[in-house]
């Protein structure tokens, strides 16, 4: 479980580089983790770190999905 945990960090991590366009960032952060080349969806990762997002999650990293939780929940 621990290393599904931290697969699930990086390929959130891996997401925010894209996004932001770090392109380069985030293939370096994929092949030196040993991160397997098949992405893992985003409902996925959603469902297994119970974070529930809108309809306009999709249109930003699930890292921002993330923070945005977590700081809802410590208001």
């Amino acid at each position: 479980k621990k290393k599904s945990k931290r697969h699930s960090e990086l390929t959130d991590f891996k997401e925010y580089l894209d996004f932001n366009g770090y392109k380069h960032s985030a293939d370096v952060l994929s092949v030196e983790s040993g991160q397997p080349t098949k992405r893992v969806e985003r409902i996925d990762l959603e469902n297994s770190l119970k974070i529930h997002t809108g309809p306009n999650a999709k249109q930003v990293p699930l890292l921002y999905s993330i923070v945005t939780s977590f700081r809802t929940k410590h208001e």
